[in-house]
């Protein structure tokens, strides 16, 4: 204390460290302090220099999480068609349609042939407490192919399975399942794909894909919104604008996901063999007309107010 002039110097001193402290966990995340104080085990009388020392090495830590990235969208929105397409660029490998707790895949009645799937056969097997079985195996399957691509120079690109989430049953996820489980342990790139809601619950009815109750267009809006809001607006690229200009959108799909951009990939982007091809068969990417919209389905677009709040939402 004797090195300083008065108790006024000293505050001023304390008050100057302990914004650095707090502009230092700001870095690295909106609950850092908060995560510093419980699991780091700052207390009181730490001294300042301690603290800062903690905070800094954490923040290291947290910058050398390894980079995975997440492609997300709706049933019937032109998926396959831009994961084909992130598929066909340098280096890339993208799994389609992965989720660590889809029972979609089940046949109730008679056992499948699934030599290498653990966890489906684990379910066969009536394995107690499935459910955190199967998140520990996704998470050790995930970790264990992105470290083998990584080590090869590779990118994986993941493409969940969203229907699971926000399309099934009655219920509605607040967040994707497959970023829920991977962010802590990771830098998690997102990107969602996005169609007009119009376009695409008419293709769900057309291929009897409303899984979800009650299968009104209201409802298929409020999931879809639910779904929107865990994007940043700059990670949701749209459809449209990737049938019209797609190049452009190729490149900012790229970009987005911070993976190498090839000119080529028209060329051989229908090459690839993907799960969930059901829509478009030939290899030219165009903009599609809209179907006929039924009257009861008009009736129901007009009277939906989940349908404006997203529309607004996704510029539509």
């Amino acid at each position: 204390m004797n090195n300083f002039r008065n108790l006024d110097e000293f505050n001023l001193l304390e008050r100057d460290i302990n914004d650095a402290l707090e502009l230092i966990a700001n870095l690295n995340g909106a609950d850092a302090a908060e995560r510093h104080e419980n699991n780091l085990g700052l207390m009181e009388n730490d001294s300042l220099f301690e603290k800062c020392e903690r905070i800094v090495k954490d923040a290291s830590k947290a910058k050398k999480k390894p980079t995975i990235r997440i492609l997300s969208h709706f049933a019937c929105t032109g998926g396959t068609l831009i994961s084909k397409c992130i598929a066909a660029q340098p280096n890339v490998y993208l799994i389609s349609e992965a989720h660590p707790f889809s029972e979609l895949h089940i046949n109730s009645s008679q056992a499948r042939y699934s030599p290498t799937d653990i966890t489906t056969l684990s379910r066969y097997a009536n394995v107690p407490e499935i459910h955190r079985l199967t998140a520990k195996i996704f998470k050790q399957n995930i970790d264990s192919l992105h470290s083998h691509l990584s080590d090869l120079g590779g990118t994986l690109v993941i493409r969940e399975h969203t229907h699971v989430d926000f399309c099934l049953g009655e219920n509605v996820s607040e967040k994707e399942s497959v970023s829920q489980l991977l962010e802590q342990d990771y830098n998690v790139i997102k990107l969602a794909t996005v169609r007009d809601p119009i376009d695409s619950y008419m293709s769900l009815q057309k291929n009897g894909w409303l899984h979800f109750a009650p299968q009104t267009f209201d409802e298929y809006c409020s999931r879809y919104l639910k779904f929107v809001t865990n994007f940043p607006i700059k990670n949701i690229v749209k459809y449209e604008d990737f049938t019209h200009n797609t190049k452009i959108t190729m490149r900012e799909i790229c970009s987005i996901l911070s993976i190498p951009y090839s000119e080529n990939f028209e060329d051989y982007f229908d090459v690839l063999n993907l799960t969930g091809d059901s829509g478009r068969s030939d290899s030219n990417i165009s903009p599609r007309s809209r179907r006929q919209i039924s009257s009861d389905l008009n009736e129901e677009v007009k009277k939906s107010k989940c349908y404006i709040e997203l529309k607004k939402c996704l510029d539509y």
